[in-house]
């Protein structure tokens, strides 16, 4: 894969990662507006699916940067 394509999956990624972290600070809003019991666990719920998923981009992420670190 081209340096350009990998510099712009690591692009895509990144923003990936931002967009989750927005929706964590919405959870979290959510979560100091309600005290609902089935609200709340929605929101731990989400949020703990949106840490699998930023786990998964940062590997993914942190693969591609060190694949186009090594590349010529």
């Amino acid at each position: 894969m081209a340096a350009t394509d990998k510099n712009k999956r690591w692009a895509e990624i990144t923003d990936a990662l931002a967009l989750r972290g927005n929706a964590d600070d919405a959870f979290v809003e959510i979560a100091q507006r309600s005290r609902e019991p089935i609200i709340l666990q929605f929101v731990k719920k989400g949020r703990e699916e949106l840490d699998k998923q930023r786990q998964r981009l940062i590997a993914i992420r942190d693969t591609a940067k060190e694949e186009t670190k090594n590349d010529p």
